[in-house]
């Protein structure tokens, strides 16, 4: 079975644990899931095998404690040693899907609101210009990996704490934060920008017809993912 597949079915059976059982697995889960560098084929094969073991266990009057121990985290670091890196290869194809999914929205944005401002007022400026779009783009992918990178390190260092509603709401807030600081660093150098360069026509509906290929490119290769 595939990665994908694998956490399909994980899904359906992590409903047959007992509470206290699926809050020790999903524990765990979302600790080794959260360690980027894995192969994530790999990872999703040995959750599947601790899954059936726990609920042949549980069928049988035993907890996740008595299966796992009592330290989660020791446990799981130890799961941790025997999975291997994630492949160079499907890193790029993973990243790079990501990249083609933010041109995408980067294009069908741009050109869905320069036909919103036509349709109120007047055309603006239609001409794009190279290198401050692929400046604007890289800040845009590199500020996305940064926030997954951010947001899946405290997921994987806060996977076995007790945490009270007061401190899930200040994680929710600094979150919040950090996206509205990207959007804004996004907006900022938008508008400082100079434009420079090369440029060419690009009108609303060209720029929409390219997200859309872009966003064709971006579900080809995950199906490519899914079927290597």
């Amino acid at each position: 079975m595939k990665a994908h597949e694998l956490i399909k079915l994980n899904n359906e059976k992590r409903e047959l644990l007992h509470v206290p059982n699926k809050v020790y697995y999903e524990q765990l889960m979302v600790y080794i899931r959260t360690k980027l560098l894995l192969s994530e084929q790999k990872s999703e094969e040995i959750l599947m095998d601790m899954l059936d073991h726990l609920l042949e266990a549980q069928e049988d009057g035993k907890s996740a404690k008595d299966v796992f121990g009592e330290d989660p985290k020791a446990y799981a670091d130890d799961v941790i040693e025997q999975i291997p890196q994630e492949e160079k290869r499907d890193m790029v194809k993973f990243w790079g899907r990501m990249a083609f999914q933010l041109l995408a929205y980067y294009f069908i944005a741009r050109g869905v609101i320069m036909a919103a401002i036509a349709y109120f007022d007047e055309m603006p400026d239609d001409r794009i210009y190279l290198i401050p779009s692929l400046i604007q783009v890289g800040l845009m992918v590199f500020i996305v990996w940064l926030l997954i990178r951010l947001v899946f390190r405290q997921l994987h260092k806060t996977a076995f704490e007790e945490a009270s509603l007061k401190s899930r709401w200040k994680e929710y807030v600094g979150a919040g934060v950090l996206g509205a600081l990207a959007m804004a660093a996004i907006g900022l150098s938008n508008y400082f920008l100079p434009y420079f360069g090369p440029y060419a026509p690009f009108p609303p509906a060209s720029s929409i017809g390219v997200g859309a290929i872009f966003l064709l490119t971006s579900w080809i290769l995950k199906r490519t993912e899914w079927g290597s």
